[in-house]
């Protein structure tokens, strides 16, 4: 039998195989950061209102190349919108002057409040970039770990903090509206300082929170990788120098965090406390004395209450992520400690050095600073609730 024999060309072979490729190419998927897709809406508004010069390129967060240009023209709205509202209110006549002082100083203090927080934000955007880039560094680790974090409650907080800011907002327009006999728009000008001034401390509040959920987390991997040290292991352990990178990284991105907003900290506390006192005092003077019509009297009741409602929440909840994320923080230094004290002693080799480079851990205590002032946690609320509640008790003793 007769075979006939071709000529086999590996040349060609070779080019049709890697044309074929070029056509194809390989689809690489890669796995976006779960925080951007969680707070994806929640950062395009704020970065609309201007508090957020930054941009999301190859899955992270850069400094935006329009930033500057964008918060100036912020800047210039609200310097607008604010002599706007400063020419309103030298035309109206009040019966009391204490409330014509009053209005005035809280619109200047907000305005004040707010450019401090759209310059600020430009002018850290680098280091809050830096912020962000460390706890992506954490997650990725923690994955490959085989400790991933879950984001669904990012999910339901960006939920519900969009669905309660629009209420609380939408109610107070609505009540203004009727109560102080304003357009739409007049009430939108004088509100809109306010709800960008609000989303600038769920900004901030979010970070913060973000920032100790990876400490708990991270506090629950050194738990249990300590209990792993036991003759019974029940999970992956962690080495104990991993951890301790680990923790140092996120000390540091709080530290940062900790400076870039300790005077907005400081602004944020004194504004709500200055707008809830006052706010507070009119409702109930109001409430009592008021002598206007029913619907007029209790429409100006329900939105100078929505109004206190959302100053105070601002207060809770900035309080609330600075205590749970230093309490977190501040927690891993005495179980690393407990789990270096348990490994030396099976081995009183080098006992006292391993004891002592622990030591550290416990002293390096995180708190969020008010420029210096005081340390914003949940004792120092009760403290301000306190002091405000005997301020107004003594400016309910004068006739408004």
């Amino acid at each position: 039998m007769h075979v006939s024999r071709g000529v086999f060309d590996v040349e060609s072979a070779v080019r049709k195989l890697s044309s074929r490729f070029r056509r194809h190419p390989a689809q690489v998927s890669r796995l976006e950061w779960p925080v951007i897709s969680a707070v994806r809406s929640l950062f395009y508004f704020i970065r609309f209102i201007g508090h957020a010069p930054l941009e999301i390129r190859d899955d992270r967060f850069e400094p935006w190349s329009y930033g500057v240009f964008y918060s100036i023209l912020c800047c210039t709205l609200h310097t607008y919108f604010f002599y706007i509202v400063l020419r309103k209110f030298t035309v109206i006549e009040r019966n009391t002057p204490i409330l014509d002082v009053t209005e005035t100083a809280k619109v200047i203090s907000n305005y004040s409040v707010l450019m401090l927080n759209i310059l600020g934000s430009l002018w850290t955007r680098k280091q809050l970039v830096e912020v962000t880039n460390i706890m992506k560094q954490f997650d990725t680790r923690m994955r490959y770990l085989g400790y991933p974090l879950e984001e669904r409650y990012v999910k339901v907080w960006v939920f519900f903090t969009f669905v309660f800011s629009f209420i609380a907002w939408a109610v107070i327009v609505e009540t203004g509206i009727v109560a102080f006999r304003e357009t739409f728009i007049e009430n939108m000008i004088y509100i809109l300082g306010y709800v960008t001034n609000s989303f600038s401390t769920i900004k901030f509040s979010g970070i913060v929170l973000l920032l100790g959920q990876r400490f708990r987390h991270l506090n629950e991997v050194a738990q249990r990788s300590k209990d792993s040290s036991m003759p019974v292991q029940k999970y992956p352990a962690v080495d104990f120098r991993v951890i301790h990178q680990l923790h140092n990284s996120l000390m540091n991105a709080s530290e940062s965090l900790s400076s870039q907003y300790s005077w907005p900290l400081l602004a944020w506390l004194i504004s709500l406390c200055g707008h809830s006192v006052a706010n507070l005092y009119f409702l109930i003077d109001w409430l009592v004395s008021t002598t206007e019509s029913v619907n007029t009297r209790w429409s100006l009741v329900a939105c100078i209450a929505w109004w206190v409602v959302v100053f105070g929440s601002q207060l809770l909840l900035l309080h609330i992520a600075c205590h749970y994320t230093s309490s977190e923080a501040n927690n891993i230094g005495s179980i690393l400690f407990d789990w270096k004290s348990f490994a030396v002693s099976r081995s009183y080799k080098f006992f006292s050095q391993r004891i002592e480079s622990s030591l550290h851990l416990i002293n390096r205590r995180l708190n969020f600073s008010a420029a210096g002032c005081f340390h914003v946690n949940l004792p120092l609320l009760r403290s301000i609730t306190a002091l405000l509640t005997t301020y107004l008790v003594l400016l309910l003793q004068f006739q408004a």
